[in-house]
């Protein structure tokens, strides 16, 4: 009788550890399957939000170029005498595009200096412009003729025709004491100077501290005081500046042929940007730098 108990007792023991270690095999089988299945769920998310990433890219970049011919079709379409304040190109452009906002925006190249027309085609100097570019870069004592030997060395060693902004910078810093140039002097001349642009400055644009380059104060206080009333339809219509700008006839404009056209596109993952340089010939338009990039 006893062996018989404690035998049934010793097997009821084994049975209960049996089962116990059957649920807890159950247990991790469970939890294994489960990590799995959210392993799963994740990639599966991960691909969808890529997938969605992908897509969103397309329809930006689609958007910013759509953006880029809105802005084309604006200049084209505008037939005024002047460019300037009053033009339905020069306040920024938003609008939407399916899901996808997007902002225009178009820069007057002839509101700056042109760093490729500082020197003539017959490698003379372009005097008014040299002269206010002397003034608005004070750190190069001795700048047209550092310039002119840059530009010839640049041109007969690599044969570029073209100045480019880095180039510039590259120069400034070059011969400013071999010192690197701060954030904000290069922000502050990325306003003043392009690479592209003509030799004339149109008045109805540019800041007033290229008007004081140019002209002096006299010829500041005069264009500033004209455009508060509204655009300067020709530089003849200055009759108070006209002895200002007796010096300047081939120098200045109150109408631009080069425009830079910035259209950012902004989704829900992807925001992305174009940027076209032309060079506006009546109601043709000659492409001169294209660019993209995402965010």
């Amino acid at each position: 009788m006893t062996q018989n108990f404690w035998g049934t007792d010793i097997q009821i023991l084994r049975d209960r550890h049996s089962n116990g270690f059957s649920v807890v095999i159950v247990l991790v089988m469970l939890a294994v399957i489960t990590s799995l299945a959210l392993a799963g769920a994740g990639f599966a998310m991960q691909r969808q939000t890529q997938a969605a990433y992908y897509a969103e890219r397309v329809i930006t970049r689609h958007a910013a170029l759509s953006g880029i011919e809105a802005g084309k079709h604006l200049l084209i379409m505008d037939q005024t005498p002047w460019d300037g304040p009053g033009d339905p190109w020069f306040n920024d452009i938003q609008f939407p595009l399916n899901e996808i906002s997007v902002t225009v925006q178009i820069t007057d190249e002839q509101a700056s200096i042109s760093l490729n027309h500082l020197i003539l085609p017959s490698r003379e100097i372009h005097t008014p412009l040299m002269d206010a570019t002397e003034k608005l870069v004070p750190e190069i004592p001795d700048f047209a003729s550092e310039w002119q030997t840059f530009v010839k060395e640049l041109q007969d060693t690599s044969d570029q025709r073209h100045i480019s902004f880095d180039a510039f910078i590259d120069f400034m810093e070059t011969h400013y004491r071999n010192r690197p140039l701060t954030e904000e002097r290069k922000q502050a001349l990325n306003d003043i100077f392009t690479p592209f642009g003509a030799s004339r400055i149109n008045l109805n644009t540019a800041d007033a501290s290229i008007l004081r380059a140019l002209g002096g104060s006299a010829l500041e206080n005069a264009v500033v005081a004209h455009r508060t009333s509204g655009p300067i339809e020709s530089v003849f219509h200055l009759s108070d500046a006209s002895e200002l700008l007796r010096g300047l006839t081939h120098s200045v404009d109150v109408k631009s042929s080069f425009f830079t056209i910035t259209a950012t596109a902004s989704g829900q993952f992807v925001s992305g940007r174009a940027e076209t340089a032309v060079w506006r010939r009546g109601t043709d338009l000659v492409i001169i730098r294209h660019r993209e990039w995402w965010m």
